[in-house]
């Protein structure tokens, strides 16, 4: 499977307009019933006024939520905001903490006396870490809002928090920057071995409210982007799944969605993907706040709302309807002969279909080579009786999409086509007429649990090592008599001839090295037997990179890692790769 440079398309299969750069997901959202599932506190409280700013992680099977509460303080231009806390089992079903809130405002005279707003918390080897809004008053320049900075904090169980000593660790811009007036709203996730923070701002020479990037090693030194990076909006929050960046946020039309290859450069979405209430209902004038999880195979929002009709706002919940229920994948062995059938659920229309000349399907992750870009023509033959129904085959490659506008099920096949690089989780976006639905597949649904997508679709795209039995070991009656086989499959983005390479194999903390000259080539496949290593032992392997198999035994050694679980590793060329196995 080579790589290749140009999108698929073939006939009736042509692509239409221009070639989206990434596909929009989670746009499908569908507003939960019992909505609002979090309201404001009964009179006197600390939350009597108003809740919002919602935060939402999985720790542990269990939902947790820090949100903002606000009440009415005598002398105060605004209500004073304090941080609380709630759980879940489902979602769904909250539980607020009996002594909230978790984290109070700042004594008079400090940088946050006017109130803690806007959390953002992670979880991270154990520990919590918050960050969130700090105000002090009165406001400069005569303007209504305070002084604002961003701080943070950190707690062993997210409740009991401490407050970083030298708060705030995000403050305004200096005098011309974009954001030299205020910086509220920062969402942040850890990124590898980086912070990344997205935060919301607004300046003297730059008064509408935009959305800036920051980053960072510690969560306390940040380092700024010089320009925003998200024009005319508020309330960010971002998830990065399958190598892609996918931000919610808030405008005056609703919540938008914006996805980025980099955090930085963001492709928006044109229509806003969660809108105010029907009239007289309790979101009916803002929908705002938005917080983001991935739920098993689908997408939970949960979203502050203010309305005309009782109980006059709160926080609701929505979910995104698509739902890919089941993903077949096979690997060709050749370029063009791949396979991918996914089952699935969605909520596009009848209108939708009558509004529309095609439906498109996109297949992506993050190591694919090309996205698999696929159009549909809707005509009277395909689309009848509320059903779509349309198959071809052309130059041995096969496509098929069906749907139902009354069950909502869709089936979607695509037969010797080019999946060079597609891993898990791997995205499907369907697009028809104004109707966007698109859903992540992960390694639960794609091929079952037990059926792992197939490794050899990484061939010439990525360096893939797994082991796809038990290791077998055999424990000698005498001294260095042990025995080992592995086996598994492997793939190499650059070609190695191991004819003249050494191999170095890994088994816990013991490495056998295979000396350069060792291996012969013959029908795809590099073969070694009874080599003698000088760590002691004899080893054979062989590896067919065009099948992406390899067998390695080693005999007469003293295998050292006999139970439990232990690292197993092969190196040569570029090559260097390990996995851990159970024994």
């Amino acid at each position: 499977m080579n790589p290749k440079k140009s999108y698929l398309g073939i006939g009736l299969f042509l692509l239409i307009g221009v070639i989206p750069s990434i596909s929009f997901a989670q746009i499908d959202w569908l507003k939960y019933s019992g909505n609002p599932i979090l309201q404001a506190g009964e009179h006197p409280s600390w939350e009597d006024e108003e809740i919002r700013c919602p935060i939402v992680i999985m720790d542990a099977g269990v939902y947790k939520m820090w949100y903002s509460g606000q009440t009415y303080v005598a002398g105060l231009p605004e209500d004073l905001s304090r941080i609380g806390y709630a759980t879940s089992t489902d979602g769904f079903n909250w539980t607020k903490f009996a002594l909230n809130p978790v984290l109070d405002a700042g004594v008079p005279g400090t940088w946050e006396d006017g109130g803690v707003d806007d959390p953002t918390v992670i979880k991270d080897d154990g520990i919590y870490m918050l960050w969130y809004t700090g105000v002090s008053f009165p406001a400069p320049l005569g303007t209504e809002e305070g002084v604002t900075g961003i701080g943070y904090a950190f707690s062993d169980d997210g409740i009991s928090w401490t407050k970083y000593s030298e708060n705030p660790v995000l403050g305004p811009g200096l005098l011309g920057c974009w954001d030299d007036q205020y910086v509220d709203d920062a969402t942040v996730i850890k990124d590898g071995d980086v912070l990344k923070m997205w935060y919301m701002g607004f300046g003297s020479n730059h008064p509408d409210s935009s959305i800036g990037y920051a980053n960072s090693s510690d969560g306390i030194t940040w380092e700024k982007y010089p320009t925003p990076v998200i024009e005319n909006g508020s309330e960010p929050i971002v998830i990065k799944k399958g190598g892609i960046y996918r931000m919610w946020y808030a405008s005056e039309t609703g919540i938008q969605y914006a996805m980025s290859w980099d955090g930085i450069v963001w492709e928006k979405y044109a229509l806003p993907v969660l809108t105010k209430g029907e009239s007289g209902s309790w979101d009916d004038e803002v929908v705002t706040d938005p917080a983001v999880l991935k739920d098993d195979s689908t997408y939970k929002m949960w979203y502050a709302g203010e309305g005309s009709g009782p109980p006059y706002g709160g926080i609701g919940v929505a979910t995104s309807s698509f739902l890919a229920k089941k993903c077949l994948v096979k690997a060709g062995k050749t370029d063009n002969s791949d396979m991918i059938l996914i089952l699935g659920q969605m909520s596009a229309a009848v209108d939708d279909f009558n509004d529309a000349n095609y439906v498109q399907v996109i297949i992506d992750s993050n190591d694919m080579v090309n996205p698999l870009i696929l159009t549909f023509p809707i005509n009277d033959k395909a689309f009848k009786n509320d059903k779509y129904n349309y198959a071809r085959t052309e130059n041995t490659s096969k496509r098929l999409f069906k749907y139902d506008t009354k069950t909502g099920k869709f089936t979607f096949m695509a037969k010797n086509v080019d999946l060079s690089g597609l891993g898990c989780p791997l995205t499907i976006e369907i697009m028809v007429g104004n109707y966007v639905g698109v859903g992540e597949v992960d390694e639960d649904v794609v091929n079952g649990p037990i059926r792992l997508i197939p490794i050899q679709l990484m061939r010439e795209v990525k360096d893939t090592l797994r082991v796809d039995k038990n290791p077998k070991l055999t424990s000698g009656k005498k001294p260095s008599t042990d025995s080992l086989s592995v086996m598994g499959t492997i793939t190499l983005k650059n070609t190695c001839n191991l004819t003249v390479e050494v191999v170095t194999i890994t088994w816990g903390t013991q490495t056998f090295t295979i000396p350069e000259g060792s291996f012969k080539f013959k029908k795809n496949t590099f073969t070694c037997k009874n080599v003698k290593v000088v760590e002691g032992g004899i080893v054979s392997a062989k590896f067919d990179f065009v099948k992406c198999s390899f067998t390695i035994a080693i005999k007469k050694a003293a295998i050292q890692s006999k139970s439990g679980t232990v690292n197993f590793g092969i190196a040569f060329c570029s090559f260097n790769e390990s996995v851990e196995v159970e024994l």
